[in-house]
């Protein structure tokens, strides 16, 4: 249930295009026999070498794959002077040992018919260091890194597409992100080395230059340097820097008209200093913020469309409210600070009405927050026995959309629900004085306690003891659940014997 926050806006993501996975190290293999090969031996030659994993247990349609080319191999192999090396990744613990999993792995590989090299990943090293393991192919020369592409429906056609531009610093690749030839290839990679770290990476999508950048190595390939992206006319669209991976120095967002849309200043990944957001319409500043480390410090200007000023709040030094708004000028959210964190949110629609009031904590919602509020206001109405006195963000779904605000269908099923949960709240009373004999006004409320699962919410509810002048008492039991932008309400409410 992470949220996603106003913030969020202020720190741009960091391009992983390859930077998800690592430099291949010099780690150790273990071959179906029983021997240990270091991997700089196995790769080292000046022949292509292709490396694939595959995975018994967690991944069938590797195994699928790898018997469909299991007979185009050697091909492949004579006409390119291949060598393919395949490299089970499956968890050594689900073996009793080393000598069982090998015996293992050495059947089922004899049974299956494959006679290309076969070695287990003993480090664990592909699982510790990728993102994704299989199948991975990963072609090298020279001991150097050419290409890689992750796909079970990798077809012979593919691999031989790859090394038909080993020699070349073009790389070819279809819709699904597999290598293809030139004619077919919805992306091209043109790569060229600059010096012993430093690489300039261009990429074309249908022959029009979408994003050029500069990585330190190919592989592992971290951004360093310049990374820019481009509309289809043409026009730059994304001006950013990076060092060692993060963004570092200054990042701008443009418009197709080349006007800026957002510009700010990194320093190791986080925003610090100013960062201005434009209007997209027509280009006029919208806000003007200042940042620290990544912390929002101050709202320096804000604006509406026609540049009028707007109440920015009493935010000043991370603390305190800031307002944002809808391009009509009403007031989108009311957002509290308290050293840089968001803790509270307040949302409207686009005409003033409330929606919900939302707490947060650690960039989640705080669902004790929520319970005691809750609980709180239900006791304050049962007291007074009017349902009108529950926040009416509480009792009924609500939606950010106004299409809800304005669909009649839409709106029956908030009342019905609306209507269901009031009369649960009327037999609170009726059955306190039937039963009990209480009379909720003279009564105590007690023992509160709140049962919070936060990745199951059906499983979230509050409870808690009403206790009469004659010490008479019964439990109450309040069901939560939630929106999956963030409104809680009651979905329940019932008296436990």
């Amino acid at each position: 249930m992470r949220l996603l926050i106003f913030l969020s806006f202020l720190f741009v993501n960091s391009y992983q295009l390859i930077a998800q996975y690592k430099e291949i190290a010099n780690f150790n293999l273990k071959s179906l026999y029983g021997k240990t090969f270091k991997t700089s031996y196995l790769i080292s030659e000046e022949n292509p070498v292709l490396i694939v994993t595959w995975s018994k247990y967690y991944c069938p349609p590797c195994i699928k794959m790898l018997n469909r080319l299991k007979d185009q191999i050697p091909l492949l192999e004579q006409k390119y002077g291949l060598r393919f090396i395949a490299v089970n990744v499956d968890d050594s613990n689900k073996f009793s040992s080393e000598e069982t999993q090998i015996s293992f792995l050495k059947n089922f590989v004899d049974s299956l018919g494959w006679t290309f090299e076969n070695y287990i990943d003993i480090d664990q090293y592909f699982t510790k260091n990728f993102t994704e393991t299989t199948p991975f192919f990963l072609l090298l020369k020279n001991g150097k890194m050419h290409s890689y592409f992750i796909s079970y429906k990798t077809t012979i056609e593919n691999i031989e597409n790859a090394l038909n531009h080993i020699n070349t610093n073009e790389r070819y690749f279809n819709d699904n992100g597999l290598p293809s030839l030139q004619d077919e290839a919805h992306t091209k990679h043109i790569l060229n080395q600059i010096n012993d770290s430093i690489w300039s990476l261009k990429i074309y999508e249908e022959e029009k230059l979408v994003k050029e950048m500069d990585l330190k190595y190919y592989f592992p390939s971290f951004i360093h340097g310049s990374h820019k992206e481009y509309y289809d006319n043409g026009v730059l669209k994304k001006d950013y820097n990076y060092k060692n991976g993060v963004l570092n120095g200054k990042a701008i967002d443009f418009k197709e008209n080349s006007t800026p849309l957002i510009e700010g200043v990194y320093k190791n990944g986080k925003i610090d200093g100013i960062i201005n957001y434009y209007w997209a319409k027509n280009g006029k500043l919208k806000q003007k913020f200042e940042a620290k480390e990544g912390i929002l410090l101050n709202v320096q200007e804000l604006y509406d469309i026609n540049g009028n000023a707007l109440e920015i709040g009493n935010f000043k030094n991370a603390n305190g409210w800031l307002n944002s708004y809808y391009d009509n000028g009403i007031i989108k959210q009311k957002e509290l600070y308290n050293n840089g964190k968001l803790v509270e949110l307040i949302t409207y629609t686009s005409k003033g009405e409330f929606i919900t009031r939302s707490y947060i904590l650690n960039d989640y919602y705080d669902i004790e927050k929520h319970s005691e509020v809750i609980y709180h206001q239900l006791k304050n109405a049962l007291i007074h026995n009017d349902f009108s006195l529950l926040d009416s963000s509480i009792f009924r779904i609500t939606f950010y959309s106004e299409a809800y605000f304005n669909d009649s269908s839409k709106i029956a099923k908030v009342e019905a629900k609306k209507l269901k949960l009031f009369n649960q709240f009327s037999q609170i009373n009726k059955i306190a004085i039937q039963k009990y004999g209480i009379f909720l006004k003279n009564t105590k409320f007690e023992n509160y306690k709140s049962i919070i699962d936060n990745q199951d919410m059906s499983k979230t509810y509050f409870e808690f003891s009403i206790v009469g002048e004659d010490q008479s008492n019964f439990k109450v039991m309040v069901k939560l659940n939630y929106m999956k932008d963030g409104k809680f309400y009651i979905e329940k409410i019932e008296i436990l014997d």
